[in-house]
């Protein structure tokens, strides 16, 4: 029977913390205060590869609104315009953390021009990295209802 104090009970109310509180990498971003939002604004201007988008999605993922959300729509379409192939990387992040993927679709808006909307939909359906089809389609759908004219 475990005392009081013990480790034992120390260890099973750890666990329980950690089971009820839900510990998750893709838990819902922290609210973005002024000096956060700033700071992800002046960074959004040095994401320049997927490797820098998943930082700065990391850092700043609660800061969707105004300015660094149209940041975020912008360099999500440049990166699946112009580095496709650079998204074959992601492929455990996209695994590792739900919230990725959607944050990824949920980008793919009207802020580039059509000519890049149909690069995206081509290549998700033409150059989809192995093991990320359900990820392609889901990009590729997006892309295509914003190409028609949705947002």
């Amino acid at each position: 029977m475990a005392q009081p104090g013990s480790r034992h009970i120390r260890n099973s109310v750890a666990c329980l913390l950690l089971l009820a509180g839900g510990v998750n990498a893709s838990a819902a971003p922290p609210k973005c205060k002024a000096k956060t939002y700033q700071a992800a604004e002046d960074a959004s201007f040095k994401v320049a590869s997927w490797s820098d988008y998943l930082a700065w999605y990391r850092a700043y993922r609660g800061c969707e609104e105004g300015e660094v959300g149209e940041q975020f729509a912008d360099v999500t379409e440049k990166l699946l315009g112009d580095q496709w192939s650079g998204f074959a990387a992601m492929k455990s992040q996209l695994t590792a953390d739900k919230a990725f993927l959607p944050f990824i679709v949920r980008n793919v808006s009207s802020v580039s021009g059509g000519s890049l909307m149909t690069k995206i939909i081509d290549q998700a359906h033409e150059q989809c990295p192995h093991g990320l089809e359900a990820a392609c389609a889901a990009i590729g759908k997006k892309a295509k209802y914003v190409a028609d004219g949705g947002t």
